[in-house]
């Protein structure tokens, strides 16, 4: 790729969270290595020193490693599943993780999923799928993919309303049973949808069961262990404001009831 790409201004903010995997690379940080991520950014036309942050860059590479960790898990006992990214970006997160039979699905807004298609080569186990999560479009797409399956939602519901983010899990949990939902929630946002407690989900009336729930300060300690202690040692020189906002955000993985049976990592879910 001899020129280099531009974004438009729809775009720019799918370069926080690779260009987080790219210092937590550059810097050892430990939790995730990424070379895919700084292949991407040595090609894009953008000033990425003005989003540098060492508490940031932490705390997003102790998200990554928290989600790789559960995916991982998934494939060790479903190599051949299918894993699905919502609201994808620039993940390389199938770069990471993926198995050689494992089935992945990408979906995201058009614009986010034009610009992966230069980074990304879809594989007749790798799709992409342009779609706003509110619309039913991706749903029988994904399930054309072998299960079981799991959804990787990550922060995608936190723009929407309570109302549709109950519409899109009802429609996952009917459409999936038995699959594994990877769901950030944050306790107070200014804007779309805030979730207290996370266990509220399981009173919603669609089955799901909550496995496993932890903040950024509560990686198991078996996942990097230079890592969290770094992380922490980080939220001790930072202002208030990013110490509430580390413990706001909890990393969630629900359980669909159905027939598949699945087992997610850590059976117990924790405070």
């Amino acid at each position: 790729m001899t020129d280099k790409v531009k974004l438009s201004a729809e775009q720019e903010p799918l370069l926080v969270p690779v260009y987080s995997r790219v210092l937590a690379t550059r810097k050892q940080l430990g939790g995730v290595v990424d070379p895919k991520a700084e292949e991407i950014v040595q090609a894009i036309d953008y000033d990425f020193g003005q989003l540098d942050s060492a508490h940031g860059i932490m705390e997003a590479a102790v998200r990554a490693a928290l989600h790789d960790r559960w995916v991982r898990a998934f494939l060790r006992d479903h190599p051949d599943g299918t894993v699905v990214e919502v609201g994808a970006g620039l993940s390389t997160r199938f770069e990471r993780v993926a198995k050689p039979v494992t089935h992945w699905v990408n979906v995201d807004q058009l614009d986010a999923i034009g610009l992966r298609k230069v980074f990304f080569t879809e594989s007749d186990r790798r799709h992409t799928v342009a779609s706003a999560l509110c619309d039913e479009y991706w749903l029988p797409i994904v399930a054309r993919h072998p299960g079981p399956h799991l959804f990787v939602v990550a922060e995608a519901l936190q723009p929407l309303s309570e109302v549709d983010v109950r519409t899109v899990l009802g429609r996952l949990a009917a459409s999936f049973p038995g699959a594994l939902l990877a769901i950030d929630t944050v306790r107070e946002a200014p804007a779309g949808w805030s979730c207290p407690d996370p266990r509220e989900l399981t009173d919603w009336g669609l089955g799901l069961r909550l496995v496993e729930t932890r903040t950024a300060t509560e990686v198991p300690a078996d996942l990097d262990p230079p890592l969290l202690p770094r992380f922490r040692r980080s939220l001790r020189w930072a202002g208030s404001i990013a110490r509430k906002a580390a413990t706001s955000v909890r990393l969630n993985l629900f359980e669909v009831a159905g027939s598949a049976g699945l087992a997610g990592p850590g059976r117990s879910s924790r405070g």
